[in-house]
């Protein structure tokens, strides 16, 4: 037996001095030994792992095998390690696996697994897999509870062979709990991505880089009349329009080799579509698979097209408006909108009134109306305010011109003025026209009151809106006191015929005399002849002359 390992050294003290290899001649002339013995000794060596064996063609080459030392393994390695030997005795155990059990690893060389009772492997599947072994490598998944959570291993068993020929067995544990726990975020990741293609009213699929359908929702297939399982595992192109197809493939291989999503829009069957394909990147950078989603915007297109309508129509009546529309921003004191007619309106371009803050608009009031202007420019603690104020504006042609500022200030919800928008309408014939009513109307009252007869203008109710100067100094009565109306006419003309003859209807402009009393503010009462005449507009205008002696 001494003689069979000291032949043995001497052959791995021939090959470590031959990295590059020998044949059995050169090992057996170099050992000292005959061929025969050399090439028994190979053998012995090569089944313990101590030499290996390359062939080139014909001829055999033996090397001194390059193996990291176990011990060195089991240091330095990740994964959990121990090595059985023949008995199922412990023989090696790395440090990894023994601060897993708990142990000192003294402790645990020379017990079997079942008495050294070690996580995972003293477990009846793991037992039952070893005890199961011919002489092939056998891998399985194994789960083991372990303090806050279940941990998994995938597990290797591997028939060795010691140095001394005898047959064992190296156990290799890889812990695998982040990948499974990797595994079961990304299946919930899948069936989250399947749930939500199945909420979906609008077709969906999962595709791969050929456009061959994955996973689909039923709305698809629905749409096509064919049935899901049918639509499942063909090519989305089979079911459409050459053209549409054809464009589909070209978006689907840009997305895949851009790796972005792409959005484009088709139509078919007189409806339209936007469709969403959105590439899923793998670990490694590739897209295999990509989810599509195609939106039904035929309803959003047309309502999208009554909306462009009805803002071209609401473009037209601004743009043909003589009202200016406009709206300020109160947090800048500027103006964001002027509508066109703005320059009719004042004579200066939308772009040069937009670019005039408040102050500058300021400037162009006319001084008398500048404080109305300031009282009514702003809503500070209303939710909303809105008014109107007119004012004269110093226009582009250095003359002022009346406008009517109709608006409305809208707050946030904490009652902040943010916007003031209105209507700007130009009135200046409208004042006029006033002025001029309001001229003649002065006039009328001169003439009016410097009439020699007693005469009132009565109207609706009895209600006298004109008395004169000589009405006045005959009865007493002055616009105050003939403003109560019917109240007045009756303690004016207490004889109810006197009164039915003094406001019974007659045709318009024509006029009959009549006769009667009437009592004066002080009490006394006078016998007057009144003459009334009904207006065009029904008001009465009624003279009066005292009856001397009556």
């Amino acid at each position: 037996m001494q003689q069979e390992q000291d032949t043995a050294a001497r052959v791995l003290n021939v090959l470590r001095s031959r990295p590059k290899g020998m044949a059995i001649a050169e090992i057996a002339r170099e050992a000292g030994i005959n061929r025969n013995t050399a090439a028994r000794q190979l053998e012995l060596l090569r089944a313990n792992g101590q030499v290996e064996l390359r062939e080139f063609g014909t001829a055999k080459v033996y090397y001194r095998a390059r193996r990291v030392p176990l011990s060195a393994f089991l240091c330095f390695t990740r994964n959990l390690i121990l090595v059985l030997d023949s008995t199922g005795k412990i023989v090696q155990i790395n440090d990894r696996y023994c601060k897993l059990a708990r142990r000192e690893k003294d402790d645990l060389i020379g017990l079997t697994l079942a008495a050294a009772d070690l996580p995972v492997v003293s477990a009846p599947e793991a037992m039952a897999v070893m005890e199961g072994m011919d002489k092939e490598q056998v891998v399985t998944d194994l789960r083991h509870p372990h303090d806050g959570g279940d941990l998994f291993f995938h597990l290797q068993v591997i028939p060795t062979t010691f140095e001394d020929g005898k047959r064992g067995l190296t156990v290799v544990l890889e812990d695998i709990t982040d990948r499974h726990r990797m595994m079961e975020a990304l299946k919930k990741s899948e069936d989250n991505l399947h749930a939500f293609m199945f909420a979906l009213s609008q077709p969906a699929h999962l595709i791969d880089s050929e456009g061959t359908v994955l996973v689909s929702n039923e709305v698809a297939p629905r749409r096509l009349g064919v049935r899901l399982e049918d639509y499942v595992g063909r090519n989305i192109a089979a079911y459409l329009p050459p053209e549409i197809a054809e464009i589909r493939a070209r978006y689907l291989e840009r997305a895949v080799r851009e790796k972005q999503a792409v959005i484009w829009e088709d139509t078919r069957r007189e409806l339209d579509y936007e469709h969403h394909l959105i590439p899923i990147i793998e670990k490694d950078g590739s897209v295999n698979r990509l989810a599509h989603i195609g939106f039904n915007t035929t309803a959003w297109k047309r309502a999208e097209a009554a909306l462009r309508e009805s803002e071209a129509r609401f473009r037209s009546i601004l743009d043909n408006s003589t009202d200016a529309l406009y709206r300020r921003d109160l947090r800048s004191g500027r103006f964001d909108y002027f509508s066109p007619a703005i320059e009719q309106i004042t004579g200066y371009p939308v772009e040069e009134i937009l670019g005039l803050n408040v102050d500058a608009i300021l400037r162009r009031v006319h001084p008398e109306d500048l404080e109305r202007v300031l009282t009514d420019k702003i809503g500070t603690s209303l939710r909303e305010k809105e008014g109107t104020v007119d004012y004269r504006f110093l226009c582009g042609d250095g003359r002022y011109r009346w406008l009517s500022d109709r608006f409305v200030i809208t707050c946030d919800p904490d009652g902040a003025p943010l916007f003031r928008e209105g209507i700007l309408r130009d009135i200046t014939d409208r004042k006029r026209t006033e002025e001029v009513l309001q001229e003649s109307e002065e006039r009328f009252r001169e003439v009016f009151d410097l009439t020699p007869i007693p005469a009132a203008i009565v109207g609706e109710g009895d209600r006298a809106f004109f008395v004169n100067r000589q009405f006045t100094e005959l009865f007493g009565y002055t616009e105050d006191d003939v403003a109560a109306g019917g109240e007045w006419f009756t303690r004016a003309f207490p004889d109810s015929d006197c009164r039915g003859e003094t406001v019974a209807p007659r045709d318009a402009g024509r006029t009959t005399p009549e006769t009667g009393r009437a009592r004066c503010k002080n009490g006394e009462e006078k016998t007057v002849r009144f003459h009334p005449v009904i207006l065009s507009n029904g008001d009465r205008y009624i003279t009066f002359e005292e009856i001397p002696g009556g």
